[in-house]
């Protein structure tokens, strides 16, 4: 089977330089027999360091810059477009499938040539009612969404299946899209995570001096923690909004925030001075996978108000050991189970009341951890692999 994979293979800096979804399928599916793959991506600066393996074939296009203002995604995307027609023109190497990694201006342009599978991030994907709500406090994420939206629809008509990473995000694209969409032909397959990228070779009482010493943080630090770009659907601003009524409470209490500072930082930033929580709540910027790994060993609780398709953070947090407080928007229901991995949050006041019961039962926390790190094991990145290998040999074989 020959595969063209077209997406992203750069390494992510919001989270800690861990390699990208794409690199690790390329990984999985060019080691299986009889696949020959080539992976396309486009090449932008600010976003990380292209991943490359002699284990497959890849060529970075250079496009215009991405995330320029406006409706610049939009003069990106065909770009992009035009430089992937003019390399398979160039080739005599054509696919038997092509894959579009959240790229439905992809799907657009090559569906007449080849069969097309489109994957969906569950974030990357939202609603024109959202993004108009959304506009006045974050325009360009909003304009964004929309220039991805334009293209949806066609892609949507033209791709032989869709892979999407949750049951949420999957019924919201059916209710939204139900003239366009068979059931059958959206396949639901949540994300994987790399777990040797969060292995920490240090133990706990060693993290957590790590992980004091490069922040600031007291000795007796009671660390809360979530990682992701700074962004108004990551949640960051309702974490802050509660932090006080943590520290009433416990007063070494830290909120550790890394992340790229994307569009919703500055609101974040005056929000730690409005209720005068410098030192107290920090927002980092991008840590090293180092830094990362060892901030997942050393917190007491991970802390989630996002709203994700996927939570791939969530999953690596429980992957080593950390117990969970997450609002229950999204797909969080389906990452874990109230009780026992963690708890779900009904408003953020039931989500301080939750986190604060947390704090003060260690041997609940100890218990749910331990729980989360088997429940994790489920999310192998050869799960979603295998499963988008099957899909592909069904769209080949109708």
């Amino acid at each position: 089977m020959k595969i063209l994979l077209i997406g992203e293979l750069m390494r992510a800096k919001n989270t800690g330089g861990s390699p990208v979804t794409n690199h690790e399928l390329a990984m999985h599916w060019s080691a299986k027999p009889g696949v020959d793959l080539v992976c396309l991506s486009p090449i932008f600066s600010g976003d990380g360091d292209p991943v490359v393996s002699s284990q497959y074939r890849c060529a970075f296009l250079k496009t215009r810059h991405w995330r320029s203002k406006g409706f610049g995604d939009l003069g990106a995307m065909r770009s992009f477009v035009r430089s992937v027609h003019r390399h398979l023109d160039a080739q005599p190497w054509k696919p038997d499938i092509v894959y579009a990694d959240d790229f439905p201006g992809i799907v657009n342009a090559l569906s007449s040539r080849f069969p097309c599978v489109l994957s969906l991030h569950g974030s990357s994907y939202c609603p024109f009612p959202t993004l108009a709500r959304n506009f006045l406090s974050h325009p360009y994420s909003s304009l964004c969404g929309m220039v991805q939206n334009m293209v949806l629809p066609d892609a949507l008509r033209r791709c032989r299946a869709i892979i999407i990473n949750s049951d949420f995000s999957r019924s919201r694209l059916i209710k939204d899209y139900p003239e366009l969409l068979a059931e059958d032909r959206i396949v639901v397959l949540p994300r994987g995570i790399n777990f040797k990228s969060v292995i920490c070779p240090l133990s706990r009482d060693e993290a957590r001096a790590l992980v004091a010493n490069k922040f600031g943080l007291p000795s007796d630090v009671v660390l809360l923690s979530f990682i992701g770009g700074i962004a108004g659907h990551k949640g960051q601003r309702r974490l802050i909004g509660i932090f006080p009524g943590i520290l009433a409470k416990h007063p070494t209490a830290r909120l550790l925030l890394p992340g790229k500072h994307l569009e919703d930082a500055a609101a974040c930033l005056n929000l730690i001075r409005e209720l005068k929580l410098e030192h107290k709540v920090i927002l980092p910027g991008t840590i090293s996978e180092e830094v990362r790994a060892a901030l997942y060993r050393a917190s007491d609780i991970y802390v989630s108000a996002s709203v994700e398709g996927f939570g791939q953070n969530q999953v690596e947090a429980m992957s080593q050991g950390l117990p969970l407080v997450a609002l229950d928007v999204g797909a969080v229901h389906e990452l874990f189970e109230h009780g026992r991995q963690g708890y779900l949050a009904k408003d953020m006041d039931h989500f301080l009341q939750l986190t604060l019961q947390l704090l003060q039962e260690p041997e609940t926390r100890e218990r749910m951890g331990k729980l989360a790190a088997e429940h994790a094991l489920q999310y192998p990145w050869s799960r979603m692999a295998e499963g988008a290998y099957r899909v592909f040999e069904r769209v080949l074989g109708s």
